[in-house]
């Protein structure tokens, strides 16, 4: 491993009291100042010259779902609701609004259907199936990947892009294809492997309703009806059925939904003007297919005459409708259900209302705004799935007595955020932006797994656009006038107190360098686009230095280096010299659109666009910044970048300097491209995800796509490689699954990596200057029986710098933590470290050899001298006795059991021989300050007594750690005024 720079990044972990160092690019303000932990120390002052590989960061390994709920489906006592890239799974007896499990799938759910203990999941990759034999754990068992339009996000509530059917040995997909058009596929379920047995390159109809019929199915393509015989899965047969007097007035009617029972099929039908005439219910004999019969119909009106009938599904001899209203608050949501044991004269059997409707809706004559369009059924129960006020969830009835017309009860099941705009980082926050730009805040100490904060975003008005340390940036957007731009103040108690308004004419980014905030926008007065400098030395009283005008129609991306501006916009690239904001030198550096671009030192990638389709990514050296020099120019291209140009959102490219990574926003997804050698940049392909053409965030090991309805993608971006591959600078732990590095500083300057030593298969030590100069400690303990977790405990016999990282190489995720200069080696008890005990490997797809570990010798250690019991002898001739007692809070207590390590250095175990608890080493520092030293740390939270004993002249030192608290690091300069 390279040596670290002087300039070193403490990241803030759980439990560990660190602070961050903050750096500008400013060179007038080049010193680092303390700040909260915050992912712009991560960018502008981590170590270039550590060891680190690109990463394309494609390992999903956490969601943060938000926007409509898409699908449902029943099983017995439990409803499958598709949010997102989730399944949640509802108790239906339970007015909970909490799930009680929920399943993960590598896509947007479109679609659900059940079918005996088998959960059947259309997303935009493909067909899932889970067993949900105990519904409250499903299982994901088979997938059937299919090319779909990857931005497909799931069915709205006025038109469907997908829809899934589900028969005894196949099952059908319609779908937006990836290639464009509608496809149809039929998947042989009765295969071994489930798998695709025919496809259509293109689609007459789009997946409007449909509904089985033995071996055919019956589609409704929006001017008439389209009938597939499946009597031979492989091979269908599609026939347009004709018109006729009767089917004609069907066909062009509205069909809302159709449903298949005892040789009928059902339609539901709008009629006419949508918002005055009742909805009416058809059944039509398909005994013949290609003519068919309209048996009867059925109107549903009088005072439950329902505007809005989106669904229906049989069960048995009862036929469930979906019915309601949008412009008649007094006609609530409601289910009807009609008898039609009587295949030929039907009779209404009951209709349920929304009980909590009118307390929902308020006043009479309120809009409601309440609309419900999917629905299920069971043995048991009914569910229809929709909005209540703004709120989504499910409206559920009692379907084994629905003669008893009890009503219906709503059970909310989704978050309070309407989809996701962009996101953004900050040290240990990340804020999420919805669509109506509103905010939550999240803390992502564990990014695999963040927590909404309570107080959210109180008194936050408006989109996040910056952070700044305790300073917040938002984006306010008003209705008739350009959206404003202003300041918040973090409160330490939570929630955000107001500073005051930079601009009134906000168009697009805003970045924050040092003193200084540069924010694109637009003059109202003269209309030109420009950037307008702040000084935000003062938060509360910010001044404005001046407006510098592009001559463009857009400016898409802006970066600062040193005393340079870097404006990408609609019709170049503009470098401009803003050593004095008020007077700016401006160069033109080329007269192609420029769609994006981001800093890296003295190093810019710049996207370049080529034609209305394709765009190439530059690379250029700006260490003069009068005179940029290109370096190279990709030799790839990239998909034009995602909605660039638009003026709401900005950062569709973005850098990760601890991935020597760029991170382009393309219509597939996220392009990434390598540069760890900026003279040859390295395509390292395409994370295919629906990501929104906002803000992608990067923040340590993570990434974080907005995915705008379906939520926020959390991505892995491991920093180390997979393997303990022949590193002499690496520890293994765990059987060779945890490597672990160490980096150190002197207060002189000098640097180097800690060299590591194997004690036993979860501990080990690593020295620093000398193979007999022991400085720390660290043990990896498997706790997954404890708290799903595993714990890393480090102690140090030393005051340098230090940094450690420690990696789960089977998953990739990393823990890191510091020690600062000058400071004691605080005690690492890290309970809640790595969150990985059930996780795959990304690599080998489950647990087992990871790789070729560096040949490490285990420490050639020395028991205790025959007769020495628990003495440990240090010094030369053993002049120094050690002695170790302990007890637990429990009551259990006994003496530490020596074992030494070099002349000078030995450790205490206590409860058996592989747990290393108490390292020690008395150093003769007799030519430095006439005094022997005595260095202590532990891996330990138990009660502690070491007594230290010069036997040549019979003084004694105790050292005492209490009970419960982490072993406290001893470095005793002055511990024996016995030299010689």
């Amino acid at each position: 491993m390279q040596h670290l720079s002087p300039f070193r990044l403490a990241l803030a972990m759980p439990g560990v009291n660190s602070n961050v160092l903050f750096c500008t690019n400013d060179p007038a303000d080049s010193f680092c100042r303390a700040r909260q932990a915050c992912v712009a120390a991560a960018l502008c002052c981590l170590l270039l010259s550590m060891p680190l590989r690109a990463e394309i960061c494609d390992q999903e390994v956490g969601r943060l779902v938000f926007g409509p709920t898409t699908a449902i489906a029943i099983l017995d006592d439990h409803a499958f609701v598709g949010r997102g890239a989730l399944i949640s799974v509802f108790d239906v007896t339970s007015d909970s609004r909490d799930s009680v499990a929920d399943v993960s799938l590598p896509g947007i759910v479109i679609d659900l259907k059940v079918r005996d203990d088998t959960l059947y999941a259309l997303t935009n990759k493909g067909l899932h199936l889970l067993d949900v034999d105990d519904p409250t754990s499903p299982l994901r068992s088979t997938e059937v990947l299919l090319e779909l339009d990857p931005s497909l996000v799931g069915i709205d509530y006025t038109s469907s892009r997908g829809l899934l059917l589900v028969a005894e040995d196949h099952a059908v997909v319609v779908a937006t294809q990836a290639s464009g058009g509608f496809g149809f596929w039929v998947i042989d379920l009765v295969l071994p492997n489930p798998s695709v047995v025919f496809q259509t390159q293109t689609f007459s109809f789009g997946p409007g309703p449909a509904a089985h019929s033995g071996d055919g199915a019956l589609f409704h393509g929006g001017s008439g009806f389209v009938w597939v015989d499946l009597s031979e899965p492989a091979t269908p047969v599609f026939v347009n059925v004709p018109d006729t007097a009767e089917t004609d007035f069907v066909a062009n009617s509205g069909v809302e939904d159709i449903e298949h029972l005892g040789g009928r099929q059902f339609a539901v039908l709008n009629r006419g003007d949508f918002a005055a005439v009742g909805v009416e219910l058809v059944a039509m004999d398909f005994s013949q297919p290609l003519t068919p019969v309209i048996d009867w119909r059925w109107e549903l009106a009088g005072a439950d005459a329902f505007v809005g009938a989106n669904d229906i599904e049989a069960q048995g001899d009862r036929l469930y409708v979906a019915a309601s209203d949008l412009f008649n608050v007094e006609r609530p949501p409601s289910i009807v259900v009609l008898d039609i044991s009587d295949r030929t004269d039907p009779s209404e059997f009951a209709t349920f209302r929304l009980d909590e409707y009118d307390a929902a809706c308020g006043l009479a004559g309120a809009r409601c705004e309440a609309k419900f369009f999917r629905l299920a059924v069971s043995d048991s129960w009914a569910a229809m799935l929709g909005t209540l006020k703004h709120t989504e969830g499910i409206m559920v009835v009692d379907g084994a007595a629905p003669s008893l017309a009890t009503g219906a009860r709503f059970i909310p099941v989704r978050n309070d955020v309407s989809g996701v705009a962009s996101v953004l980082t900050e040290g240990n926050l990340l804020f999420v932006n919805s669509g109506s730009f509103s905010t939550r805040l999240y803390d992502i100490s564990n990014a695999r797994r963040p927590v909404l904060l309570p107080f959210g975003a109180n008194g936050l008005d408006g989109e996040v656009v910056a952070v700044d340390g305790s300073t917040v940036y938002t984006k306010r957007a008003l209705p008739f006038s350009p959206p404003e731009l202003n300041s918040f103040e973090m409160q330490p108690s939570g929630g955000f107190a107001f500073l005051g308004q930079l601009s009134n004419n906000f168009r697009g980014s805003f970045e924050v360098v040092g003193t200084r905030g540069f924010s694109s926008g637009q003059q109202i007065s003269t209309g030109q686009v420009g950037v307008e400098v702040f000084d935000l030395s003062d938060p509360s009283n910010v001044t404005n230095l001046g407006t510098i005008v592009v001559a463009a129609s857009a400016i898409h991306q802006i970066a600062v280096v040193g005393n340079t501006l870097f404006v990408a916009h609609s019709e170049g690239l503009l470098g401009v010299d803003i050593s004095n904001p008020a007077s700016p030198i401006e160069t033109p550096l080329f007269d192609d659109p420029a769609n994006g671009l981001v800093a890296d030192g003295d190093q810019l990638f710049v996207v370049r666009q080529v034609d209305q389709s394709t765009a190439v990514l530059e690379t250029w050296d700006v260490q003069d910044p009068a005179v940029p020099q290109k370096l190279a120019e990709s030799d790839f291209s990239l998909s034009l970048l995602a909605g660039l140009g638009t003026e709401f959102l900005d950062k569709k490219v973005l850098l990760h300097r601890e991935v020597k990574a760029i991170y382009a926003s393309v219509p597939a997804g996220l392009r990434v491209i390598g540069f760890e050698n900026p003279l040859q940049l390295e395509d390292l392909g395409l994370i295919e995800t629906a990501v929104w053409p906002g803000r992608i965030a990067s923040e340590r090991d993570h990434l974080y796509a907005p995915l705008g309805p379906a939520g926020v993608k959390i991505l892995a971006c491991p920093r180390v490689t997979t393997s303990c591959a022949a590193d002499p600078s690496v520890l293994c732990l765990g059987d060779d699954r945890f490597s672990v590095q160490v980096d150190w500083l002197s207060p002189a300057g000098q640097q180097g990596v800690g060299m590591p030593v194997q004690l036993t298969s979860d501990t080990g030590y690593f020295w620093f200057f000398n193979e007999s100069n022991v400085e720390m400690v660290i043990k990896v303990l498997d706790a997954c029986s404890f708290n799903d977790r595993f714990w890393v405990y480090a102690g140090g016999l030393t005051d340098v710098e230090v940094s450690m990282t420690v990696s789960d190489l089977l998953t990739g995720e990393v823990a890191s933590y510091s020690n600062p200069q000058g400071t004691p080696f605080r005690p690492i008890q890290d309970t809640d470290a790595l969150a990985t005990c059930f996780a795959e490997s990304p690599v080998t797809g489950g647990e087992g050899p990871i790789g070729q570990r560096a040949e490490i010798q285990p420490a050639e250690i020395q028991p205790a001298e025959m007769g020495s019991g628990s003495i440990l002898s240090l010094g030369v001739g053993g002049r120094f006795e050690v002695m170790v007692d302990w007890s637990t809070p429990g009551g259990q207590q006994g003496v530490g059991m020596p074992v030494q390590l070099t002349s000078d250095t030995g450790y205490f175990w206590f409860f058996n021989e592989s747990n290393v608890e108490v390292v020690i080493k008395v150093l003769d520092a007799c030519s430095f300050n006439s005094r022997f030293w005595v260095y202590a740390g532990g891996l330990t939270d138990v009660d502690v007594s070491m007594t230290v004993t010069d036997t040549q002249t019979g003084v004694f030192n105790t050292y005492r750690n209490p009970q419960g608290t982490p072993f406290q690091p001893i470095q005793s300069t002055d511990a024996f005024d016995t030299c010689p």
